[in-house]
């Protein structure tokens, strides 16, 4: 499987970060507010900036932590992209960066995109990225770059 290198950490200094005691904290622009630090949590606003910088995507289509009815239990899918009438454009999953098997993720991101059904699926950990667009007739294919 082909990985997409998005170059994620390059985003670093545009993070807004914060300690209150022995506690770090990091800003959420979609959620506005700071959120605990944790590795799943900053490649997760690494993505959202590299969305906003280099696909141009308003916040305002951005969803994060979006609410999803899964096999009678409630998931939350790590950030969904929308188009501009609201239907999703890409789910991306976000793991921690010491996460190196992101094909353990496929099942995941496959489980919510049944309810979903979004035409283009991303896999991150920071560095290493898998990304799928739906081909017709052929289900999800890797492909070497984002395009909307």
């Amino acid at each position: 499987m082909d990985k997409l290198d998005l170059q994620l950490m390059s985003y670093v200094p545009q993070l807004k970060l914060k300690k209150e005691g022995a506690i770090d904290y990091i800003w959420d622009p979609l959620r506005k507010k700071y959120l605990v630090l944790q590795p799943e949590e900053f490649v997760r606003q690494l993505l959202i900036i590299y969305f906003k910088e280099v696909h141009g995507i308003p916040f305002i289509r951005m969803s994060s932590e979006y609410l999803i009815p899964l096999f009678k239990t409630q998931k939350r899918c790590d950030l969904l992209i929308f188009d501009p009438n609201g239907n999703v454009l890409l789910l991306a999953e976000c793991k921690s960066f010491k996460e190196k098997k992101l094909n353990l993720t496929i099942d995941q991101i496959q489980n919510y995109n049944l309810y979903l059904d979004a035409p283009r699926l991303l896999i991150t950990n920071g560095p290493d990225c898998l990304y799928f667009e739906r081909s017709e007739g052929r289900g999800f294919e890797t492909s070497g770059i984002i395009s909307f």
